[in-house]
């Protein structure tokens, strides 16, 4: 035979690594040398949806990768929902003419504003208490008694100045609470709603109702480098339910409630600050000669590791005025804004570098597609091959990135998941830096589990699972009852986390109480790994699709009777077919050929066989020598 007949393959194609071969297409695997136009139209709308899908992959790393830099850049606000707390009794018994004239007087107290000592608790549209709201289970006994709440009104009278020195001129008939409350049912000891019926000292007929709110807030003067709790009063006077406005009201008591008596000073607003914070002008106290400050407060909650300008979410949330005596009587309205900082988002931009690698590839594939169709030949590269090519490291570098982070988006998804679930409000959070970690985590699991089984998967399975997965995070954390437990736990322990601890006798000071951001210390591993295992159930789908691979095999391919064959050789190589002969003869240094190497295969002539015996080809070119020709 002479030299022409042999063609040189020095440099035969390198071996797929072993996430190629785990997420190889399936037409790889099945392509038979002559297959029907209906088979080879279906390979190619199969390899658009793995281009679909690599595309996908790379919107999800670019979305991941973004985010992180803007995070990066400073702190991220987001304008939260504005959240109302309603209640649904005392605007029936106030009635739509004037307080006077309101069921609340005429009906409840028979017509008198004689002055009462006890507090008049509204349970319902027909009954009434003068004990406590004996239908609520959390009801706090200690803010909404009638000594506490009275004591907060002398106090008022006492410091009132300004805008408020009206109220040293009032009588106060009772104080007036209204058991549907739900921030009263829910038992927050941060706030407080109550209406006080007065009248004037020098009119007894004019009766009046003072919507008031309290909340124990967080406060900061720059000038002083001053911060701590505080107490912010809100009071509108209300003598007649058809007004057009509303006149309001501020009060402030700078460290209450960790001091024994609030020493309320008025203050005047003067909008609000980039932080959601009110902005406070406290005008000169001519009591005990303070100056004027400008004062920023808010509630504020939420958690942070470190430090809050490190990694924190935090939400700081002001009062809404409002214009009309029907909404401040029946509604509580919150505008809350949550602030992201995070400066280990860094650890999140890797998924950039994953983008700009996959979409090179991509482009070198779309340069192929192109001048093969200028030729006239409409193909499609495997564009997942330039994926599967890094996934476990892939997957390995962004578990060490979050651990360096310390797990804080994680985190934060738990929490949102878990209030969701717990019906809380649920905090704000940026998804998509989850969804880049846990894409790439959930694909080198599928990638080593399909090189443990030794079958391929195809990448069309894997996304779609973990989407499944992805989408339906908090039904699948419903679903199992233990992870459930582990979720909710975390989610109600951090809404109350943030509740300042202080010493006894602090806390004897006052029933109220301040909450805060908080540190997070906990140990959040079985929460982490709660929602990360619901998150990735769906990977059981991939176990039973592979088990099923396995068992069609074992049962089509029964063992031949040779000795040592396996269940896993086809038969084909039993049966007494023609036989095709492979000759590779070696090239020394000199030139001169060795006796050649003589692979016998079987001539097959089913399509079924005839892709076993293009995939055995396959195999055997990767097993000859580099230094290898063919006949």
């Amino acid at each position: 035979m002479s030299d022409d007949a042999f063609v040189d393959f020095s440099k035969p194609p390198l071996k797929p690594g072993m996430s190629q071969r785990a997420f190889g297409t399936m037409d790889k695997i099945l392509q038979a040398p002559e297959s029907t136009p209906f088979m080879r139209s279906l390979r190619l709308v199969h390899r658009l949806a793995v281009f679909a899908v690599a595309l996908l992959y790379v919107g999800i790393s670019l979305q991941s990768f973004s985010t992180a830099v803007i995070i990066l850049r400073g702190a991220v606000s987001h304008n939260l929902p504005l959240q109302t707390h309603t209640t649904s009794l005392i605007v029936s018994y106030a009635g739509s003419t004037t307080i006077q004239e309101s069921p609340l007087v005429q009906h409840v107290l028979g017509g008198s504003t004689t002055p009462r000592e006890d507090t008049l608790y509204l349970e319902s549209s027909t009954s009434q208490s003068s004990s406590g709201c004996s239908n609520v289970s959390n009801y706090d006994a200690k803010i909404y008694s009638n000594v506490f709440l009275r004591f907060l009104f002398s106090k008022l009278q006492e410091h009132a100045s300004y805008n408020l020195s009206y109220v040293s001129g009032l009588e106060l008939v009772a104080p007036v609470v209204d058991c549907t409350f739900d921030l009263l049912v829910s038992g927050d000891p941060t706030v407080a709603r109550v209406y006080y019926l007065a009248r004037p000292k020098s009119d007894s007929t004019n009766a009046l109702l003072l919507s008031t709110s309290l909340s124990a807030q967080d406060y900061q003067v720059a000038q002083q480098f001053q911060k701590g709790p505080g107490l912010v009063v809100l009071v509108t006077p209300i003598n007649d339910m058809r007004a057009t406005s509303l006149d309001h009201q501020i009060a402030v008591a700078l460290n209450y409630p960790y001091v024994a008596k609030p020493a309320f000073a008025y203050s005047e607003l003067a909008g609000t600050d980039g932080d959601n914070n009110w902005i406070l002008q406290m005008l000169p106290n001519q009591r005990n000669h303070d100056p004027a400050k400008l004062v920023r407060m808010a509630r504020r909650f939420g958690r942070y590791m470190g430090d809050p300008t490190a990694q924190s979410n935090i939400e700081t949330a002001h009062l809404e005025l409002q214009s009309d005596p029907k909404t401040e009587l029946g509604g509580w309205t919150w505008h809350g804004r949550a602030v992201l900082h995070d400066s280990w988002a860094w650890t999140h931009a890797a998924h950039g570098i994953f983008a700009l690698n996959v979409i090179f590839n991509l482009t070198v594939l779309s340069f192929v597609m192109y001048r093969r169709l200028r030729m006239g030949h409409f193909w499609v590269g495997d564009a997942f091959s330039t994926i599967s090519s890094m996934l476990l490291y892939r997957g390995l570098l962004v578990v060490v990135f979050n651990f360096l982070n310390g797990f804080w988006t994680v985190t934060k998804m738990c929490i949102s998941i878990g209030d969701t679930i717990t019906g809380r409000h649920a905090i704000y959070y940026r998804p998509e830096l989850v969804h880049a970690d846990l894409l790439s985590v959930f694909l080198n699991v599928v990638s080593l589990l399909s090189y443990l089984a030794r079958e391929r998967i195809d990448p069309l399975l894997a996304f779609a699972t973990f989407e499944l997965g992805w989408s339906y995070r908090v039904e699948l954390a419903k679903l199992f009852p233990s992870l459930r437990k582990h979720i909710e736990n975390f989610a109600v322990a951090d809404a109350t986390m943030g509740l300042l601890d202080v010493s006894p006798g602090l806390a004897a000071l006052s029933p109220m109480e301040l909450l805060t951001a908080y540190g997070v210390v906990a140990n959040r591993r079985p929460v982490v790994l709660s929602v990360v295992v619901s998150i990735c159930s769906p990977l059981v789908l991939i176990v039973v699709y592979l088990a099923c691979r396995k068992a069609a095999r074992y049962v089509t391919s029964p063992a031949s009777g040779g000795k040592g064959a396996t269940r896993r050789r086809p038969d084909a190589y039993a049966k007494g077919l023609e036989e095709t002969v492979i000759e590779t003869k070696h090239l020394t240094k000199d030139k001169s050929l060795v006796p050649p190497v003589r692979l016998v295969l079987k001539e097959i002539d089913t399509p079924r066989l005839r892709r076993i015996s293009a995939l055995h080809r396959a195999i055997m070119l990767y097993l000859i020598p580099s230094q290898t020709t063919y006949m």
